[in-house]
């Protein structure tokens, strides 16, 4: 169930403007009129089209604030000799964030799949490179090149042989592209009753991120069509296999589509099939097929009706999907899935679409990341559109028609627009970290590109662990781009990272009555860019370690029980710092001290630009101040501190192994003294008061 909206506020996330109509750009003479096709890869870094009023045109990137120009219209494209006089939509990798697009010059046919990693233009195959393994050169690029680690997959044709079709592996720095499968090669897996033959077609492949040689397609031959893997090349399925769910064969398959992570690698296809106009998800992983969802009487969950039809479905590296179905109701809703007929709506029809004033009527280009989180476009019945974000629990309005932007409003009448659907590869306008790129047309007549990063907040109202992703806004694990808010309205305990992880900053502070704390563990130390704050209903507590600076404010604190608590940043304490059980704090970085540090049962080498207009309680302070005896009876007085524990024994001796307690440990108040009292006090002993 869709617990949860939000309007595209500052609680929801960031948002950068990356280029704005009117702003320069390098390597361009005239202004530019903003930014689209934006692409963006799990760094951050975003690639994108642009235009200026000299009647150039080109494409940027943008990392960490700094654009760079990938090509323009200026630039000589390689292998052609010629400056290049269209440049269309580009793809991005993980790899060295090098961006990849299709280009030509003075002719249509003088045309190329281009690369830029850092280093200059290169050429990765065009009309004049001769193809190694046909008479001829390459031709019949695609315009919508794909990318991952460094490769560049396409599908190309021999000039010297119309009928000599073949799927390609470049790579970015220009080396010879290798043929991975082509119309000289059987089609593998068919049964011995069906037509043998070789390949005649190929559909447009999808890559991954494991191997820069594998691929996912459809193939075609005179007497068959399937889904093949390559390299090695590999029948996943065909016409002539069952179709699970469907009570038949395989028909007509959609694109494939695929993803990676240590949990495997997953391929993603829409199938057709049975006897009755059958449709499915399905997920290949590991060599076994499984539906995800089918329109063979499986109820449409939210819809109040069975599934009708499905588009493509986009996977992330969960093996997560995400897809737009339809029930024999005409609704509609966007779904994710993972594993056999089990998935979630993330967005439905009639729902309220939060921002436009009205039900979502129609829904465009769902996409998803590994995390699980959904991108789409939705569309009201007036046409107005917004992008969303959710996970089926959360729903973040990422950009809607009449939101206010960059000083502005973003334009009734032409909505903000992203690169969503399945990936086929650096082709998404969604990376893994949730940040989402996408343009916008602006009241004040200006277009931008921005970048949205999501504000994760732990989004339980009861104790959790900071790894459990569901835990987070969107199901999204804190990253290093994010703000990070632990401020429930409850009083929890979140047990922190089990390994290191950055992210951009942390907020720690209850939002109601109860105290918010973050449980460090010793081998996650958590790094920030932006610092940690406690708040005055926030608790930190180690053994652990923040890398950055940290701001505790009045009545918030950390502590420490055992180990070393590590701060290496710049640090304010404003609250209170406890050590106890022998524990040390470690601060080797400017420290200012305005609040308490209390180390009378832990330890505190103060360092090289420590600064104290606070207090420090050390062990000095455990003393006894009065001792009194009545007869038989023992008084004793000693100063209590809030924190600690105060236990009276006694002995006969002074051996450590002989004292026990006499009567209940007492828990101490500052500014309140104690006083024990044993009643049956021998005639001569020794006493002594624990402290914890």
């Amino acid at each position: 169930m869709i617990l949860a909206t939000s309007r595209g506020s500052a609680q929801d996330g960031t948002y950068l403007k990356l280029l704005l109509t009117g702003d320069s750009a390098p390597n361009f003479v005239g202004k530019t009129f903003g930014g689209g096709n934006l692409v963006l890869n799990n760094a951050g870094a975003v690639a994108f089209t642009t235009s200026t009023d000299h009647g150039e045109s080109g494409i940027l990137k943008w990392k960490i604030g700094v654009l760079t120009a990938i090509a323009t219209t200026h630039d000589i494209a390689p292998g052609l000799g010629t400056a290049f006089t269209n440049i269309f939509s580009p793809a991005i990798d993980d790899a060295g964030d090098g961006v990849v697009f299709y280009g030509f010059t003075d002719s249509v046919s003088n045309n190329g799949l281009f690369g830029n990693s850092g280093s200059g233009l290169v050429a990765v195959v065009t009309s004049n490179t001769p193809n190694p393994n046909f008479p001829g050169n390459f031709v019949g690029f695609t315009d919508s090149p794909t990318i991952s680690s460094s490769s560049v997959i396409f599908v190309a044709v021999a000039s010297g042989n119309s009928s000599a079709v073949g799927i390609y592996n470049g790579n970015i720095s220009g080396t010879t592209p290798v043929l991975l499968v082509s119309t000289l090669d059987a089609v593998p897996g068919l049964p011995p009753s069906a037509p043998q033959g070789n390949f005649l077609t190929f559909g447009a492949p999808s890559q991954n991120n494991y191997n820069a040689n594998f691929c996912a397609f459809v193939g075609s031959s005179a007497g068959a069509t399937g889904i093949f893997l390559a390299t090695p090349l590999v029948k996943m399925a065909t016409i002539y296999d069952q179709a699970p769910g469907l009570g038949g064969n395989f028909g007509p398959f959609g694109t494939p589509h695929q993803a990676v992570s240590g949990l495997g690698i997953f391929t993603a296809f829409h199938g057709t099939g049975g006897s009755f106009s059958g449709e499915a998800i399905y997920v290949e992983e590991g060599g076994v097929i499984n539906a995800i969802a089918t329109n063979n009487n499986m109820v449409a969950p939210g819809l109040n009706s069975n599934f009708a039809g499905f588009g493509d479905p986009a996977i992330g590296g969960s093996g997560r999907v995400a897809f737009i179905a339809t029930a024999f109701n005409n609704k509609s809703a966007v779904y994710r899935g993972r594993g056999a007929f089990t998935v979630t709506p993330v967005a439905l029809q009639d729902a309220a679409a939060p921002g436009l004033g009205g039900p979502f009527a129609s829904f465009q280009s769902p996409t998803i990341n590994a995390a699980g989180a959904v991108a789409f476009v939705g569309q009201t019945s007036g046409g107005l559109q917004g992008i969303y974000l959710g996970d089926g629990t959360d729903l973040l309005t990422i950009a809607y028609q009449g939101q206010s932007l960059q000083g502005s409003t973003i334009s009734m009448s032409t909505g903000p627009s992203f690169v969503g659907g399945p990936d086929p590869g650096g082709r998404t306008g969604l990376n893994n970290q949730g940040q989402l790129a996408f343009s916008a047309f602006l009241t004040n007549g200006k277009n931008g590109a921005f970048l949205f990063t999501p504000n994760l907040y732990y989004r339980r109202t009861v104790s959790g662990a900071w790894d459990n992703s569901d835990n987070w806004t969107i199901g999204q694990p804190p990253g290093l781009a994010h703000p990070v808010f632990i401020t429930p309205p409850l009083a929890l305990t979140v047990t922190g990272p089990a390994a290191a992880t950055s992210i951009y900053s942390l907020l720690l502070n209850g939002s109601g009555t109860g105290v918010a704390q973050l449980a460090l563990q010793p081998t996650g130390p958590i790094s920030t860019t932006n610092g940690l704050t406690i708040g005055p209903l926030g608790l930190l507590t180690g053994p652990g370690t923040i890398n950055g600076s940290v701001t505790i404010n009045a009545a918030g604190g950390a502590t420490a029980n055992s180990g070393i608590l590590t701060f290496n940043g710049i640090t304010i304490n404003q609250g209170t710092l406890r050590m106890t059980g022998g524990a040390t704090l470690s601060i080797p970085a400017p420290f200012q001290n305005m609040g308490v540090i209390d180390v009378i049962t832990g330890n505190f080498n103060p360092q090289l630009g420590f600064t104290n207009t606070g207090t420090i309680l050390d062990s000095s302070l455990v003393k006894v101040k009065q001792l009194t005896k009545n007869g038989a009876g023992v008084t004793v007085t000693i100063d209590g501190y809030t924190g600690h524990t105060y236990q009276l024994q006694r002995s006969g001796s002074l051996s450590s192994d002989s004292f026990t307690n006499v009567g209940p440990p007492v828990d101490g108040t500052t500014g309140q003294p104690i006083q024990f009292a044993d009643i049956f006090g021998a005639s001569e002993g020794f006493y002594r008061v624990q402290v914890f």
